[in-house]
Order: structure tokens, then sequence, then C-alpha cells
């Protein structure tokens, strides 16, 4: 490993309200094709961070398009049924349709 005493993470920041980015200041970690890294911008744990990142948001548009889905071919399946009718029958079976 090589000596990283004084070296600076290379990553390129941008803070909050600020226009313009500048280099990130902490002090750098980790190695990784010739640059260095600080533990934050470690390339290959925001890599990690990111991909199950996307894995979470994937589940969440799954979940939301079967939820859409259900809620369309609910619809569906109850046009032309008077309301009247669907609000009786759900109190005679105790809140659950028939």
């Amino acid at each position: 490993m090589k000596d990283n005493k004084d070296k600076r993470c290379m990553a390129i920041v941008c803070h909050a309200g600020e226009f313009l980015a500048s280099s990130c200041m902490n002090k750098a970690k980790v190695e990784f094709e010739g640059n260095w890294y600080c533990g934050i911008h470690d390339p290959v744990k925001v890599a990690k961070k990111l991909k199950a990142r996307q894995k979470k948001w994937a589940e969440e548009a799954r979940v939301a398009s079967e939820r859409w889905r259900r809620r369309t071919a609910e619809e569906l399946f109850c046009q032309g049924i008077p309301t009247e009718y669907l609000e009786s029958n759900k109190s005679e079976s105790g809140g659950r349709n028939a």
C-alpha cells in the first residue's frame, strides 16, 4: 500500500446552495485505479450503495405498479354495478366483499 499520509480525496463535490464545485477536503484512505479517495467517496462503496438504492427503488416501483394494476382491475370489474349495491353487499358480509 502506498503512503497516503498527506493525500486528499480526489472526488469533486458540490455543497448545498453553492454553484461551484470543489475538491473534497477529507483525508484519503483508499486508492482506486491510481486515485485516492476518502471513506465517503470510495468508488467501491459508492457503487455498492447505488446498487442497493436502485434495487430498493425497483422493488418500490414493482409494488406501485402491482397496486395500480389491481386498482384498475377492480375499477373495471365494478363498472356498471350501482354503488348502492356494492355498499349493501359490503355491510351484509361484515366488511368483506363476497
